[in-house]
């Protein structure tokens, strides 16, 4: 099990492997949006993947500020491709998202769910 410097909170940026339904999982980074409490009772997290901007987007797309999100290229987070990882499988944390982009997450989140 990875052993991280701090616990890997909701606007984290990680790096894990992601599942994919028609092909085997591919290591990419995924924005972590589930709460802090869940993921400290469960040990699991719900992530969304994060995808180069510019490739098919969609209109839940976030738009991340890369370099703070501790990625390489600009990124979206695509809001509406969720799915659960164990802590454990994380490989590492890249960065996180500011405030005002974790409420947009938000707000993506319920118009999809609500």
């Amino acid at each position: 099990m990875p052993i991280f410097e701090r616990e890997i909170k909701r606007g984290d940026v990680v790096v894990v492997p992601f599942p994919y339904s028609d092909s085997a999982a591919k290591r990419r980074p995924a924005l972590v949006v589930s709460s802090d409490e869940y993921n400290a009772r469960t040990g699991h997290l719900w992530v969304a993947m994060i995808t180069s901007r510019g490739q098919n987007s969609s209109p839940d797309d976030i738009i991340l500020d890369h370099e703070k999100a501790g990625l390489t290229v600009a990124s979206v987070a695509r809001i509406a491709k969720i799915t659960t990882i164990a802590v454990e499988r994380v490989i590492r944390i890249a960065g996180k998202i500011d405030g005002k982009t974790r409420k947009d997450v938000r707000r993506a989140l319920a118009d999809i769910i609500d």
